[in-house]
């Protein structure tokens, strides 16, 4: 057994005692033995052993721990630049919306008092339209009584 690489200890020369003393053949014992030994230093693990691999792991997790600490920061930094990236397109959006609506509204306002005109414009008009219309019924009728009065001096 080699105690450089393990510290489990087997005392092979007692293992081989009980053996022989069960009834065992010397010759065979040595050999159930020799094989135990070498089953334990290749699949046993030491207190060492486990020492070992749980600093390794604990070194590992705390790397890794460090690892992902850095990346959250990368990533909260990202989103704090994109949150204010987006602010800024939606200041910039909103902006712009507002003079649109404000030249949509004087547009509109353009347009209302345009259709306000032409219909003061037509309303103007028909009033001249009835005047003339007036008139010339007016007049019609003076005429038609005109030659009316001056049929019934023939007659």
């Amino acid at each position: 057994m080699n105690m450089a690489q393990s510290t489990i200890v087997f005392d092979t020369h007692e293992a081989v005692q009980e053996l022989t003393t069960a009834g065992v053949p010397e010759r065979q014992a040595e050999a159930h033995v020799r094989l135990q030994a070498r089953l334990i230093e290749q699949n046993f693990a030491t207190k060492d052993d486990i020492e070992s691999l749980r600093l390794a792991t604990k070194a590992d997790t705390d790397s890794l721990r460090q690892e992902m600490r850095a990346e959250f920061a990368k990533v909260r930094t990202e989103m704090a630049d994109l949150r204010a990236e987006l602010k800024g397109e939606i200041a910039d959006l909103r902006a712009k919306l507002k003079g649109e609506i404000a030249d949509l509204r004087a547009e509109l306002k353009g347009d209302i008092a345009n259709v306000r005109t032409e219909m003061a414009d037509l309303r103007t008009s028909l009033t001249d339209k009835i005047d003339t219309s007036f008139r010339w019924l007016i007049g019609l009728q003076v005429g038609i009584a005109g030659i009316l009065l001056a049929a019934i001096k023939l007659f």
